[in-house]
């Protein structure tokens, strides 16, 4: 998908990709650069879910693009942006998300970037620079990874380089004393080239 609009019917998701046998030979794909996926309305209960992704070996991956959890009868979000069960997985690289998040039995969501993870909630900020602030209910050993990538300098979260070591070593970032703030001075640097140019001599 990478462009356009989806929108759910009362109660329903709004898109569903599923596997609906028990063997991952049979999963569904899905890869999403852009458009908007929204739950429908419903005028006498909850509203539907945007994007419903489960069953064995199941996997979309997410580039881009909006999901908004459906309008329930009070007039509140109260659909799901994005719901993974049933050993589905879904990988976020960027995206606006309107709508807490659910994952289920054997399933896991992981996010791409700089990310921090408080209770339920997951806040930080994408490699693209989209920022995220979004609510993971997890169910049934449903899992939330976050993942550092080498492409983005995160100052908490675990990265690739310069280490070599994935998800194990920070990345190291500079240290800053607001006490007294060094600066380089002129008359060092003066005596340093001096004392190389006898060098050569």
């Amino acid at each position: 998908m990478n462009g356009g609009i989806v929108q759910g019917w009362q109660d329903t998701p709004a898109v569903e990709l599923h596997n609906g046998q028990s063997s991952d030979d049979t999963a569904s794909f899905a890869d999403i650069y852009g458009g908007a996926i929204i739950g429908g309305k419903s005028v006498d209960g909850v509203g539907g879910d945007a994007f419903y992704v489960h069953g064995f070996g199941t996997k979309a991956n997410i580039f881009g693009g909006l999901f908004m959890g459906g309008i329930g009868q009070d007039d509140n979000m109260e659909g799901l942006s994005i719901i993974v069960q049933n050993f589905a997985s879904v990988h976020i690289y960027s995206g606006s998300f309107q709508g807490e998040m659910e994952v289920g039995k054997g399933s896991n969501i992981i996010f791409y970037g700089c990310f921090l993870q408080y209770g339920a909630t997951i806040t930080g900020e994408f490699v693209d620079g989209t920022q995220l602030g979004v609510v993971v209910k997890t169910k049934n050993d449903g899992k939330v990874s976050l993942i550092a990538v080498s492409e983005q300098v995160c100052d908490t979260q675990p990265s690739m380089q310069p280490t070599g070591f994935p998800t194990i070593s920070p990345r190291p970032t500079p240290s800053v004393s607001y006490g007294k703030m060094m600066r380089p001075s002129l008359v060092s640097a003066s005596i340093l080239l001096t004392v190389l140019l006898a060098g050569l001599s």
